[in-house]
């Protein structure tokens, strides 16, 4: 057959490893160490012990007779007497393979090419190991022989010599050729002899010597930094699946999208995307929007008004703090107070698409009977001389100063519902937002939580060098917890399913509830195997349609986007164990309306909320530090406890209140806004923040 070596007169002497085959007769007592190569041949052939033991190190006895029934028949008819015999003198010729490793690498990722008739071997065998490895194995074959039969199945790169002209050419070797830039070539790497010798055909020079050696094609690819910043592509490499970087990028790597050649952004964006972005340049037009004064005048004839302040009022991204703020203008609108919604950051914002996207008609018959308007940059606003401003954002406490400077008797509420300078990491923005709390305002406080966390702190009123008193500097409420259906004993103890429920939002400006804690400690729960299989795990809360997450165990968390109220409410009546994590002073309202249903809930601590005063409020609540071994343990004491379900109908939580009607009822708005037909001018209750503030 072509390209078996004729010269070989005896081709399985030529194939045998005699170190391998002396050690296995020194095993059997048949010789030692000085016996010559002639004699341990002889031993192999008239030694049945030996045709077991494959006298060939890339050569499996063993497995060659099991995977192939034919031979092992003739083996039995002593025909042959192993199966190494077989394959040298027929099997390797029949393109069979000799191990089990190379026969499950007999799959390349795409159609095998052609079988070549003529090929430069030396080329070949230096770029690909694992060929000349064989070949080293079995010399009773060459190089060609081996792509046609074997290396062209592995993957293995067929290059030609440039001077083979009219054989068939590896679509990849074409590609390589094209991309080759031989006068860089020359230039960088051919001097002296080898520039004369190589200088007519540089690209022979890379394939034989380039390639082995690490030598880049052209300017346009840097072999170097390429094996280097793709690790994976290095390792490939030295254990000869591939020949060079090159020949990777021309194969994949281009479709890939890998680079190559190094340039600054481009390695950094590739190993950590979105690190180069100038985010702080394109913060500074948001910012100097945001602190710009407005176009304001005066009207001395219009009647008092509250103007409420939104950033925004699109129902697609109002969660709870817009839920109480809404309910609030209810309760001016309702009052008879005069009320006007401005929207300062969102200039798209309009009556239509919330009367539209708004679930609660109560809400949509509030706005169709309000007067919504904008107030971005180049926009003027009528005020009067001593209107109210009710700001929903800390950022528009900005633009309330900006109203007192021209109406000194304007009277500004804060609705503070969360620390907010947290929603920013160290910045700019971050600094300003704590120095906004230094231009005067009532603040309209919710929670004790809250309140206690910016008396911790000096915050706003509490600041000052006197001590405020509620109701004259500032005022606080309890958000409203939805009184769920609490679950009976029986419905508990008779379920077969379990089901976890938590507040899910893997969205960036909800970094606060925690997102990654959740997952990682429910993963690693999971993996401990402290979930059985009766359990489901449901994630609520997202803004858009999620894929499901992986938590180990065989459970994943199944990821609903934001729902109604009423589907809310519908959706977790069965749940066993809840879980809603908030790092920041404001508690959320999540924990609490989770334990109304009679679930256990988990939650983390804070500052200003410790671990016991969250379980004296309900003995369902089990709270943790915010680390994953600090939620980790309060999901261990969740599930422990599930079984208990009559001590969890005894802990659900029971709110003090669950009406808005009774949160923002006439008391607290006369405290805050004055009579509907005397709006009020307190300068008391914001000289706390104003003696701080002399120059503001």
């Amino acid at each position: 057959m072509s390209n078996v070596n004729p010269k070989i007169s005896d081709p399985v002497a030529a194939c045998i490893d005699f170190d391998l085959l002396r050690d296995s007769c020194v095993k059997l007592g048949l010789a030692d160490s000085t016996t010559m190569p002639d004699h341990l041949l002889h031993l192999y052939r008239s030694t049945p012990a030996l045709w077991i033991v494959a006298p060939n190190g890339r050569f499996d006895e063993a497995w060659y007779r099991s995977t192939n029934s034919d031979v092992s028949e003739a083996i039995e008819k002593q025909v042959f007497i192993s199966g190494f015999v077989h394959y040298v003198l027929h099997g390797i010729l029949e393109r069979r393979w000799p191990n089990p490793v190379l026969a499950s690498a007999a799959c390349a990722p795409h159609e095998a090419p052609p079988p070549i008739k003529m090929f430069n071997a030396e080329v070949y065998l230096s770029l690909n190991k694992g060929a000349q490895e064989f070949l080293d194995s079995f010399p009773i074959i060459d190089a060609v022989y081996h792509y046609n039969h074997f290396g062209r199945f592995l993957g293995m790169f067929p290059p030609l010599s440039p001077l083979s002209q009219g054989d068939p050419i590896s679509p990849y070797f074409e590609i390589m050729a094209e991309q080759f830039d031989p006068l860089f070539y020359v230039e960088t790497y051919l001097h002296g002899a080898n520039k004369t010798r190589f200088d007519h055909d540089p690209f022979t020079h890379y394939l034989i010597y380039g390639i082995p050696n690490g030598a880049s094609p052209s300017a346009a690819f840097d072999e170097g930094w390429y094996r280097a910043f793709y690790p994976e592509i290095s390792m490939a490499i030295d254990s000869g699946k591939i020949p060079c970087g090159f020949y990777h990028y021309v194969v994949a790597g281009r479709v890939e999208g890998r680079l190559p050649r190094y340039e600054r952004k481009d390695a950094l964006e590739a190993r950590m995307p979105g690190v180069t972005r100038p985010i702080l340049l394109e913060r500074i037009s948001d910012i100097r929007t945001r602190m710009k004064s407005r176009k304001i005048t005066v009207s001395r004839t219009a009647s008092p008004r509250i103007w409420v302040f939104l950033p925004t009022m699109n129902p697609d991204i109002t969660f709870g703090g817009y839920r109480s703020v809404f309910e609030l203008i209810h309760k001016l609108h309702q009052s008879g107070r005069s009320v006007t919604i401005v929207c300062t950051e969102d200039g798209q914002a309009n009556k239509a698409y919330f009367l539209w996207r708004e679930a609660s008609i109560v809400f949509r018959k509030l706005v169709a009977e309000l007067e919504v308007i904008g107030h971005l940059e180049g926009q003027t606003l009528e005020v009067g001389l001593a209107d109210v401003i009710l700001v929903y954002s800390l950022w528009d406490l900005y633009v309330a100063n900006d109203i007192r400077k021209v109406a000194p008797d304007t009277y500004v509420v804060l609705l503070a519902q969360e620390y907010e300078p947290i929603f920013y990491d160290n910045c700019t923005a971050r600094a300003l937002a704590e120095e906004a709390y230094r231009i005067p305002h009532y603040p309209l406080i919710n929670s004790n939580f809250l309140r206690r966390f910016f008396e911790m702190h000096k915050i706003g009123v509490f600041s000052g060098s006197r001590m405020p008193q509620e109701g004259r500097d500032f005022t606080v409420f309890e958000h409203r917890i939805n009184q769920l259906v609490v679950q009976t004993a029986d419905e508990m103890r008779s379920r077969r399913e379990r089901v976890l429920v938590a507040y899910a939002r893997p969205e960036g400006h909800a970094a606060r509830n925690m997102f990654e804690l959740l997952v990682l400690a429910l993963q690693q729960v999971c993996d401990e195997g402290l979930f059985g299989p009766e359990w489901r795990f449901v994630g609520l809360g997202a803004l858009t349609e999620i894929e499901e997450v992986s938590l180990g165990g065989n459970h994943v968390l199944v990821m609903h986007p934001k729902m109604t109220e009423e589907q809310y409410t519908s959706y977790i009546r069965s749940m066993d164990i809840g879980i809603s994590l908030m790092f920041a002073p404001h508690p959320s309202v999540m924990p609490f309306e989770f334990a109304t249903t009679g679930a256990l809930v988990v939650t983390n601590s804070y500052e200003n909320r410790s671990e016991a005063e969250l379980a004296a409020i309900s003995g369902n609540i089990v709270a943790g530090r915010p680390s994953i071994q600090g939620i980790v343990g309060a999901l261990r004491q969740a599930v422990a406890r599930v079984p208990d379900v009559e001590q969890r109908v005894k802990n659900a939580y029971k709110p003090g209140t669950s009406s808005w009607d009774n949160i923002f009822n006439d008391a607290l708005l006369q405290e805050v806004f004055g009579s509907p037909q005397n709006l009020p001018y307190k300068p008391e209750a914001v000289s706390v923040v104003a003696e701080l503030n002399q120059d503001n």
